[in-house]
């Protein structure tokens, strides 16, 4: 029997039965996703070693079975997921019957729908096989759902503001072909987020070099990847008043990290083009002289009162 722990002791989680929890209309496309696409091995490990964790969920409406009030599943779809399959009896090698899982162990919750939302976006961020794209999307789902800043989520999720804008610039800034190479196992997350700092049309060729070179036997570092980056010809920018041109993305990513300070006179598109390119780099590889820029220009910016 599932057991928990709540102020250092050991409780035995109430039951209810499977077909009074419901799903309710508060639910986000990735959850869909984990809920209908639960893998035979998941289903699996549920089946041998049973539900370990109690599924997160809130009062409802009056049950089915015992005119009690029903629950809303509030966090813990894959395992719903998983659970609907084993009662279905559909999991190839299923050792357990359908009916052992009828009473399902949950742990009750308040809070309307945004803390829901919150509770989902936190258990998903620490799930080990976290996709960085499903984080990303996630994350900018509950900000446009909720019509928060990104100071406002990091401080839901307990990142800093530089940690959800290097998220969000990475989903925005990456090419398919990139992502593709992620999803064939060429790239990993780090190698994404430094070739993402490229110009969407010039990511293909430098990752179809690193697919040859992968497929000889020899996977890229980071460092290597950094190092082919960085040789990639970008167009430099103009220099002078007229037709000078500024890093549109490093602009944006300054703006979203700063979305709820406030500046000083309109900052010139140059402080603003510095200031993304320190947050970012702050967030990969954070050192004493990174920060102090950071604070340098945060002064001319008005957000900071002293050096």
């Amino acid at each position: 029997m599932t057991e928990d722990k709540e102020g250092g002791k050991s409780f035995k989680p109430p039951f209810v039965a499977f077909v009074d929890i419901e799903i309710g209309d508060n639910i986000s496309d990735q959850s869909k996703t984990r809920m209908a696409g639960v893998s035979d091995e998941f289903c699996l490990s549920l089946d041998r070693r049973g539900l370990l964790e109690p599924l997160i969920v809130r009062e409802g409406g009056p049950a089915r079975t015992t005119g009690r009030r029903k629950v809303v599943l509030d966090c813990g779809y894959r395992r719903y997921g998983a659970i609907s399959r084993l009662r279905a009896g559909d999991v190839p090698g299923q050792k357990t019957k359908a009916a052992s899982w009828n009473q399902i162990p949950v742990r009750y919750v308040k809070g309307d729908a945004e803390d829901q939302d919150v509770r989902n976006l936190v258990e998903n961020l620490q799930r080990l096989d976290l996709d960085p794209f499903e984080e990303a999307a996630a994350i900018k789902a509950f900000m446009d759902r909720h019509k928060v800043t990104q100071s406002m989520v990091a401080l839901e999720i307990g990142k800093s503001e530089a940690y959800v804008s290097q998220r969000l610039s990475t989903l925005r800034n990456t090419a398919e072909e990139t992502r593709k190479a992620y999803d064939d196992g060429i790239l990993n997350a780090t190698q994404v987020r430094e070739i993402s700092d490229l110009p969407k049309e010039k990511q293909p060729a430098l990752v179809e070099s690193l697919r040859k070179q992968a497929a000889s036997g020899k996977y890229a570092t980071v460092e290597d990847v950094r190092d082919d980056v960085a040789k990639v010809p970008t167009p430099k920018k103009k220099t002078g008043r007229k037709g000078q041109s500024f890093d549109q993305e490093k602009i944006t990513v300054a703006k979203e990290a700063y979305a709820d300070k406030k500046l000083a006179l309109r900052p010139r598109q140059a402080i603003m083009e510095t200031l993304g390119t320190l947050v970012t780099r702050d967030q990969r590889n954070s050192t004493e002289k990174t920060k102090h820029q950071i604070q340098a220009i945060e002064f001319v910016l008005g957000i900071k009162d002293t050096l």
